[in-house]
């Protein structure tokens, strides 16, 4: 699921805001329905996948039907922030397995 997925980063004050782009069709194989907390789940699946050490916050989901594309937008701070030692490991399914 995550090779389909389109990263933007725009910088505001201190703050990167970070929006992850998805076929509408590959987010809903693998989750059924639309909430934040399963936004903030993805993208720290995704953050966790590319090394980002990025402290999230305001994590919001949105479904566009017209684009057919589910959208992920947060902040992320980076200032201040000390390496992470990642507690979580990325699900099997997150990498394109069908697994679950």
């Amino acid at each position: 699921m995550l090779n389909s997925v389109l990263e933007s980063r725009i910088s505001h004050e201190g703050l990167t805001q970070i929006i992850l782009e998805m076929p509408e069709k590959d987010y809903f194989q693998m989750y059924g329905q639309l909430n934040d907390e399963i936004a903030k789940d993805l993208l720290q699946q995704y953050l966790l996948y590319h090394n980002d050490d990025g402290r999230m916050g305001r994590v919001k989901i949105y479904y566009d039907k017209n684009d057919h594309v589910v959208r992920i937008s947060s902040f992320l701070q980076y200032l201040g922030n000390e390496k992470t030692t990642h507690m979580y490991e990325v699900d099997d399914y997150v990498h394109g397995s069908d697994e679950r």
